[in-house]
């Protein structure tokens, strides 16, 4: 089983690959947009089919970015 600071590993080497985009594992002292932070949120333990146990882990992915005008812009860039 994965722990969940191999998955937090994982998804900061595929968000990477986004050109221009810094990515943090976890709180920065110093944050530079445009930029996301992979913060673990919790996990729960289930039962698939009643045959496997796993654990299901849960992340959030807060991002940010630096302000442009116009709004749809923004959103583009």
């Amino acid at each position: 089983m994965a722990s969940i600071s191999t998955l937090r590993d994982q998804f900061k080497v595929l968000l990477d690959t986004i050109t221009s985009l810094n990515v943090y594992d976890d709180w920065p002292d110093s944050f530079l947009a445009p930029g996301i932070i992979i913060l673990p949120i919790g996990h729960e333990h289930a039962q698939t089919m009643g045959a496997t146990d796993m654990t299901l882990f849960f992340f959030e992915l807060v991002m940010a970015v630096a302000p442009a005008k116009p709004l749809k812009l923004a959103q583009e860039q």
